[in-house]
């Protein structure tokens, strides 16, 4: 995914596009599981809490030039 492509979603998102919002949080999910396990047993409200957290950071987040999203998810 470009850097134009991701700041559009991001912007889609900010906008209330339920549809990029899903996307992103879909594209995210192997990784949520992936630090939601407790002693080797998935934590489903950890599950959760890291979802809503990753749709809060995106709704809030304010960037300055494109490559700044790229950063802010870590995919760089």
């Amino acid at each position: 995914m470009t850097d134009k492509e991701l700041t559009q979603i991001v912007n889609d998102i900010q906008a209330g596009d339920i549809n990029k919002a899903e996307s992103i949080v879909s594209s995210f999910t192997g990784l949520i599981h992936r630090n939601s396990y407790i002693d080797g047993i998935l934590d489903e409200d950890c599950v959760q809490e890291l979802n809503t957290k990753l749709i809060s950071c995106l709704l809030s987040f304010k960037y300055e030039i494109e490559s700044d999203i790229q950063e802010f998810l870590y995919l760089e």
